[in-house]
């Protein structure tokens, strides 16, 4: 009675083992990698791990017991050794330490389910990073090559900028002395074959003196307000050149 009431209480000892792993495997054999992370991961392997320990406890003690029964069999009182309880007894303590073996053996499967999993999810995510960096890399690429042709189209504008701007300077001086002889301070005296200057000249040179300064005045304004607005410090043009030598 003693040994019927403590040995048979393994077998709902390993049962109840048994409920946390079924609850921990089903999950775990359907699982999708790309849903799997580490957290539930690690708190999966630490219950099954936790239960293998249980299972460690149980099986130890059902094997002492094993002993205690076989003592019992080979001892010399005849009272115990002819007992027929014994024989039973240690039958169902050799397949409750098979089952914990089988026990064992199906956690430590699970752990390494869980695991592999784990690295499976692992490996997903890295080809993932490795593809969307791929895509940035050429996306950035395209970028790159879209500056590399506005540059282009920028050297070749400023080119042209140039050219025409040589134009302009070329032709420039040739306008300025058409418009000052289109002018009625000059004419021309045919009796002596010269050109002559009006006497009123002077209110060309008083017009396009102050003309001339106020522009540069306004120039220099602008420039200054535009300085101010970036946060810049103003130079006068003899400060800059200064400044580069």
């Amino acid at each position: 009675m003693l040994f019927a009431s403590y040995f048979d209480n393994w077998r709902w000892y390993f049962r109840y083992l048994g409920d946390p792993f079924t609850e921990i495997n089903n999950p775990a054999m359907v699982v999708e990698p790309e849903k799997e992370d580490a957290k539930s991961s690690f708190l999966r392997v630490q219950s099954l791990r936790n239960t293998i320990d249980f299972v460690l406890f149980a099986r130890a003690c059902c094997i002492g017991d094993l002993d205690v029964v076989k003592k019992l069999k080979s001892s010399n009182i005849e009272s115990l050794s002819g007992m027929s309880d014994l024989e039973s007894q240690a039958t169902s303590l050799e397949d409750y330490i098979s089952s914990s073996e089988s026990l064992q053996g199906r956690l430590r499967n699970a752990i390494d389910l869980v695991g592999y999993t784990l690295t499976l999810h692992n490996q997903l995510e890295t080809a993932k990073v490795d593809k969307e960096l791929r895509d940035m890399t050429k996306k950035l690429g395209d970028v790159t090559e879209e500056m590399r042709n506005l540059t282009q189209d920028t050297v070749d504008d400023s080119a042209t900028v140039k050219i025409i701007t040589f134009v302009s300077a070329f032709y420039l001086p040739g306008s300025f002395v058409a418009t000052i002889f289109g002018m009625n301070f000059f004419d021309f005296d045919v009796h002596s074959r010269s050109i002559t200057i009006a006497h009123d000249f002077w209110v060309f040179i008083a017009t396009w003196l102050p003309l001339t300064f106020i522009t540069g005045a306004l120039y220099m304004v602008i420039v200054w307000y535009d300085l101010r607005g970036k946060g810049k410090l103003f130079r006068w043009p003899w400060q800059q050149r200064g400044k580069k030598q």
